[in-house]
Protein backbone atom coordinates (compact mmCIF):
# COMPACT_ATOMS: atom_id res chain seq x y z
CA UNK A 1 0.00 0.00 0.00
CA UNK A 2 1.31 3.45 -0.91
CA UNK A 3 0.83 5.80 2.05
CA UNK A 4 0.42 9.53 1.40
CA UNK A 5 -0.97 10.71 4.75
CA UNK A 6 0.56 10.12 8.16
CA UNK A 7 -1.29 9.93 11.47
CA UNK A 8 -0.56 9.83 15.18
CA UNK A 9 -2.90 7.69 17.24
CA UNK A 10 -4.26 9.16 20.46
CA UNK A 11 -5.77 7.05 23.25
CA UNK A 12 -7.12 8.07 26.63
CA UNK A 13 -8.44 6.28 29.69
CA UNK A 14 -9.70 8.12 32.72
CA UNK A 15 -10.27 5.12 35.00
CA UNK A 16 -9.06 1.53 35.26
CA UNK A 17 -12.69 0.40 34.88
CA UNK A 18 -13.03 1.82 31.38
CA UNK A 19 -14.07 -0.85 28.84
CA UNK A 20 -11.70 0.17 26.06
CA UNK A 21 -8.08 -0.32 27.14
CA UNK A 22 -5.38 1.75 25.43
CA UNK A 23 -4.27 -1.40 23.61
CA UNK A 24 -7.77 -2.00 22.21
CA UNK A 25 -8.02 1.65 21.20
CA UNK A 26 -4.62 1.47 19.44
CA UNK A 27 -5.71 -1.64 17.52
CA UNK A 28 -8.85 0.11 16.31
CA UNK A 29 -6.87 3.20 15.32
CA UNK A 30 -4.34 1.06 13.43
CA UNK A 31 -7.13 -0.79 11.59
CA UNK A 32 -8.81 2.49 10.67
CA UNK A 33 -5.56 4.01 9.42
CA UNK A 34 -4.83 0.94 7.31
CA UNK A 35 -8.32 1.02 5.73
CA UNK A 36 -8.01 4.74 5.00
CA UNK A 37 -4.48 4.45 3.60
CA UNK A 38 -2.86 6.45 6.43
CA UNK A 39 0.58 5.60 7.77
CA UNK A 40 0.35 5.36 11.57
CA UNK A 41 3.69 6.84 12.62
CA UNK A 42 3.21 7.03 16.39
CA UNK A 43 0.73 6.47 19.20
CA UNK A 44 0.37 8.44 22.43
CA UNK A 45 -1.75 7.80 25.51
CA UNK A 46 -3.18 9.81 28.37
CA UNK A 47 -4.09 7.98 31.58
CA UNK A 48 -6.19 9.38 34.42
CA UNK A 49 -7.12 12.47 32.39
CA UNK A 50 -10.71 13.68 32.25
CA UNK A 51 -12.42 13.95 28.89
CA UNK A 52 -13.42 17.45 29.97
CA UNK A 53 -9.80 18.58 29.76
CA UNK A 54 -9.07 20.21 26.41
CA UNK A 55 -7.02 17.90 24.15
CA UNK A 56 -3.99 20.16 23.83
CA UNK A 57 -3.89 20.76 27.61
CA UNK A 58 -3.45 17.03 28.28
CA UNK A 59 0.10 15.60 28.57
CA UNK A 60 -0.12 13.48 25.40
CA UNK A 61 -2.13 16.17 23.68
CA UNK A 62 0.86 18.49 24.08
CA UNK A 63 2.97 15.96 22.15
CA UNK A 64 0.69 15.93 19.11
CA UNK A 65 0.07 19.67 19.16
CA UNK A 66 3.02 20.47 16.94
Amino acid sequence: MDFTTTAIGYTRVSTNRQEQSPEMQREKIAEYCFRMGFELTDSVNDTDVSGRTELFKRPAGEIIKD
